[in-house]
């Protein structure tokens, strides 16, 4: 998956702005009644597509925190190596897989190949969050642990986990349903090392790797379907996508159903969610032979409770 070229992040956040600091069409003629700005910013026609601008009761009105924690268990969908000289290494170990290397005697499904050449294909994850909003606009805090490693070493495997901090903006809010734009950015670099452990399949030699990639980045887009209950009880309905933006390349897409009482001050939540997320990165700047790219993919199955402020 590419990154997304640098001019579309600058036009969604020009309609951030449009959106949350423009005034509205009866402002602009209160504020200047003989300019004609009233018809070059017609924004109450807008406003029955995107809804309000300002809020019936003020912006304080709108305002929410939250603080929670999560869990849950991440299946590894896809965990390859690839290196210009040794070729690709497949780390996931499949017991009924074919010969990972053809014209060779496979050892797929030994213990030696379990311990030697592969990742724990069911890796647990946890995070810690924050987040705060006003109105159209969000930002979002947390720590996110999704460390896979190998099952020969805990000192060996793939190590992404770190701070993450992000923001988001309702682009369009009507009663029930909100769409917006998001952007993260991962305050720490996605690490694969394999020193204790050998890539290579047999003991005819030792293969080793040792490389990080950039801190990764993504945008995106979500969509909130918060209606006043579902099934008798009060339910909303979220998804999301986000694409890398920059650095390694960091894809996240997913669906979530949040328990949530009438918010607020002390209740709580409770949010089952799916995730699918992608990593790849590689390093360029080494000799051929220490030259690699990782590409892993996982789903996540998860769940988080919060509570309001």
């Amino acid at each position: 998956m590419g990154k997304i070229p640098i001019y579309k992040p600058i036009i969604i956040i020009a309609l951030m702005f449009a959106a949350v600091f423009g005034p509205g069409e009866r402002y602009t003629h209160a504020q200047y009644p003989d300019s004609g700005l009233g018809a070059i910013l017609p924004l109450d026609s807008i406003q029955k597509f995107i809804g309000p601008i300002l809020p019936p009761n003020g912006l304080s009105s709108t305002f929410r925190s939250e603080l929670g924690f999560g869990g849950g268990l991440a299946a590894l969908q896809r965990a390859k190596l690839t290196n210009p000289t040794y070729g690709t290494f497949d780390l996931i170990n499949n017991d009924a897989q074919s010969d990972p290397f053809p014209g060779k005697p496979t050892v797929a499904g030994t213990e030696p190949y379990i311990k030697n050449r592969s990742l724990d294909g069911g890796p647990s994850t946890f995070s810690l969050f924050s987040k705060t909003r006003l109105w159209r606009l969000a930002f979002n805090a947390s720590y996110v642990s999704l460390d896979t490693l190998s099952r020969k070493s805990s000192q060996d495997g793939l190590f992404f986990s770190g701070l993450v901090m992000g923001g988001d903006i309702d682009l369009i809010r009507n009663e029930w349903v909100a769409i917006g734009a998001s952007a993260n950015f991962y305050f720490n670099d996605p690490r694969f090392t394999f020193k204790d452990s050998s890539l290579k399949w047999d003991n005819s030699q030792t293969i080793h790797a040792d490389f990080s990639g950039d801190a990764p980045s993504n945008i995106g887009v979500y969509l909130r379907y918060t209606p006043p209950e579902i099934w008798n009880f009060p339910l909303h309905i979220e998804a999301h996508y986000y694409a890398p933006l920059k650095g390694s390349q960091w894809t996240n897409m997913g669906v979530a159903l949040a328990f949530r009482p009438q918010i607020y001050r002390f209740d709580l939540s409770a949010r089952l969610k799916f995730d699918r997320q992608f990593l790849k990165f590689s390093t360029k700047d080494r000799p051929e032979d220490d030259q690699w790219e990782a590409d892993f993919c996982w789903n996540i199955w998860g769940i988080d409770f919060g509570v309001y402020f």
